[in-house]
């Protein structure tokens, strides 16, 4: 075996020792890429668990807001300033889950978790008055429909448009009252 042989021969060795360092090499990286991209999901998480948690807690803080809520829940008449900050409750409301749409649409949340959102804001929208005018003041069924992103908003105006259809439909379906 002559010089060039041998010269030949450790250059393939260290092409293929190369190779095999390049592949160790992307292997790290796409472990390091999947452990950021966790941690970054444990962080949306958190920040949704945060919020959520701020959220539920406004009406317990001794506030007119605490008065109002606890007044729309035992069925008492509100006043017109009470019935306003319940409707901006709302709003505080659709804004955290605004920001869960984004987190699912950028994949840090799963379906199921989204669809447990998305069933939250099919509740509020069909039973809750203030969600409901929180909605058509600033969604996407009025004039203000840029104050949501347009996926989000799109997504919450079929869910409502689906909820005013149903209750359309059971409404012809009543017989008239016999008085």
């Amino acid at each position: 075996m002559g010089l060039m042989d041998v010269a030949q021969l450790l250059g393939n060795i260290g092409g293929f020792i190369g190779a095999i360092g390049v592949v160790v090499t992307l292997v790290y990286l796409a472990k390091q890429i999947h452990s950021g991209t966790e941690a970054t999901k444990a962080l949306v998480r958190q920040g949704i668990t945060d919020f959520s948690l701020r959220y539920i807690s406004l009406p317990l803080d001794g506030t007119k807001l605490s008065t109002a809520y606890t007044k729309w829940r035992r069925g008492e008449s509100l006043t017109d300033e009470e019935a306003e900050l319940l409707t901006r409750y709302q709003s505080v409301n659709f804004a955290g889950m605004e920001g869960v749409h984004y987190c699912y649409s950028l994949g840090f949340l799963d379906e199921s978790e989204w669809q447990a959102y998305e069933n939250r804001i099919k509740s509020l929208l069909a039973t809750n008055q203030f969600a409901r005018r929180m909605w058509e003041r600033s969604g996407a069924t009025s004039v203000s429909a840029r104050n949501w992103p347009s996926g989000f908003a799109d997504r919450v105006n079929a869910i409502y448009q689906d909820i005013l259809s149903r209750e359309s439909h059971h409404a012809r379906e009543r017989p008239p009252d016999a008085g």
